[in-house]
């Protein structure tokens, strides 16, 4: 008589498929856990506001997340994702300062990262040269467009302008901003200092 029950599943293996599965939460709560830790930190972790940050500075990532996927389900691979997440952001926060619409900025912003993808998949498509090498090549021209990028007058006055963008966390000075700006601004200096750009 033969038995044609299914096998049964060995234990360790039940037991990575409920580590699988707890796993990212069990993640979460030890990270929650390590920030609750600071009591500094403690009263502002769990409010709404907190919240919102999480949230607004997830959605970068989760749109560059959601694209890489479909590239590597598709068997494809895409070096230059942060480099054209830089570089459009600076597109936009330029455009911004130049006086133009949040509506244009958005599709400004859609277009430079949609001709750089088409200058992508055309280069693979119709070169038959390989995902890797096109994407880590555009992601060089990226950052050094990035980089490059003229700053004008009013790009030092963008703290003193939208204060609001630099109150993001109470323990955060009003300043934040315009160092950060400054610290791209020297930075862009010594790569043109490095590429002889400056002279």
């Amino acid at each position: 008589m033969n038995d044609s029950s299914p096998p049964s599943t060995p234990p360790s293996r039940r037991l990575l498929q409920a580590l699988n599965v707890i796993g990212p939460f069990f993640g979460l709560l030890l990270v929650l856990g390590l920030f609750s830790l600071s009591p500094e930190v403690r009263p502002y972790l769990f409010t709404g506001a907190n919240f919102k940050i999480i949230l607004i500075q997830t959605v970068i990532v989760a749109l560059g997340a959601l694209g890489m996927t479909m590239i590597i389900v598709g068997g494809g691979i895409d070096l230059s994702v942060g480099s054209v997440v830089a570089l459009t952001s600076v597109l936009g926060a330029t455009l911004l300062l130049e006086g133009w619409s949040p509506a244009l900025v958005v599709l400004a912003g859609v277009a430079a990262g949609a001709l750089i993808g088409l200058v992508n998949g055309s280069i693979i498509a119709g070169f038959g040269m390989m995902p890797f090498i096109v994407t880590l090549g555009m992601m060089g021209v990226s950052l050094f467009g990035t980089c490059t990028m003229k700053y004008n007058s009013k790009t030092s006055e963008f703290a003193t302008l939208r204060p609001e963008l630099a109150e993001v966390h109470p323990y955060q000075h009003s300043d934040t901003l315009q160092g950060v700006l400054e610290i791209i601004h020297d930075f862009d200096g010594i790569l043109r200092s490095l590429s002889g750009m400056d002279q």
